[in-house]
């Protein structure tokens, strides 16, 4: 799970990038496919059905994927609009290894996972919204 940070600014879309190593040299154009099934509620609202996005392509973009080589797989789908900072994100996180987009044979391991996102202030000015405080 992922607690909306209170820099966020609200109703924008959120990225999501995965970083990941290979223990072996692959050959030319072949690539690992990740993806996230998530769904996203504010504070009071139902959590909906989920939804998958999956990916693949990797930074750097070499050639091919190289042994020990720290790679980012960037998914930039998760739509928040409505969304505000009293907002969960419930996540899964995977390989699509299903997906046609991955045709590399050999084991990726996943390293971290990052959420990239949109501020527009240091944080918020109380618990339940961006808006002006009150004495």
């Amino acid at each position: 799970s992922v607690d909306v940070p209170r820099q966020y600014s609200e109703s924008t879309d959120v990225g999501v990038n995965f970083n990941w190593v290979s223990a072996v040299d692959g050959t030319a154009g072949l690539n690992v496919a990740w993806g996230i099934e998530y769904t996203w509620s504010n504070r009071g609202e139902l959590f909906g059905n989920t939804s998958i996005a999956s990916v693949s392509g990797r930074v750097p973009s070499d050639a091919q994927v190289t042994q020990d080589t720290l790679y980012r797989t960037e998914v930039d789908v998760i739509d928040g609009v409505g969304k505000d900072i009293n907002s969960t994100l419930l996540c899964r996180v995977f390989r699509d290894a299903s997906s046609g987009l991955d045709t590399f044979t050999a084991d990726a391991f996943l390293l971290s996972v990052d959420f990239h996102f949109v501020c527009n202030s240091i944080g918020s000015r109380n618990d339940q919204s961006k808006g002006i405080s009150t004495p």
